[in-house]
């Protein structure tokens, strides 16, 4: 038999478009898109759905199709981030830079708690 891979690493909502969309829109601090269903169409059991993102007043509008919801929100995802990030040519590549401005974020967060804790510690002498 072959040996089953083991299951991929969650770290936050990285592991599939939507959660990486989400990401996106909480580090740039923008109202998370709108999602639209445009379409059910039972006879080809698919979904049409619409999502409608705004940064700086310019609205920005991704359509995709799915055997389900989910599915078709994951693409719609998927091409929003590539309109965002239109130098990133995979989504991998977007996961990196959304992964790396995490940790800065997290780094400047502890440096910056550090400082204040020294401010403090001088302020209590």
């Amino acid at each position: 038999t072959t040996p089953t891979p083991p299951p991929a690493e969650k770290k936050g909502n990285y592991h599939e478009p939507t959660g990486l969309l989400q990401e996106y829109c909480q580090q740039q601090k923008i109202e998370f898109p709108k999602l639209d269903v445009v379409q059910v169409d039972k006879d080809k059991g698919t979904t049409l759905v619409k999502l409608t993102l705004v940064i700086n007043g310019e609205e920005r509008v991704s359509e995709a199709s799915g055997l389900n919801k989910k599915a078709a929100r994951a693409e719609a995802s998927e091409k929003m981030l590539h309109q965002c990030m239109p130098d990133k040519q995979s989504l991998d590549e977007i996961k990196q830079v959304l992964i790396n401005y995490r940790h800065a974020n997290k780094r400047d967060q502890a440096a910056k708690k550090q400082q204040n804790q020294g401010q403090r510690n001088r302020n209590a002498n």
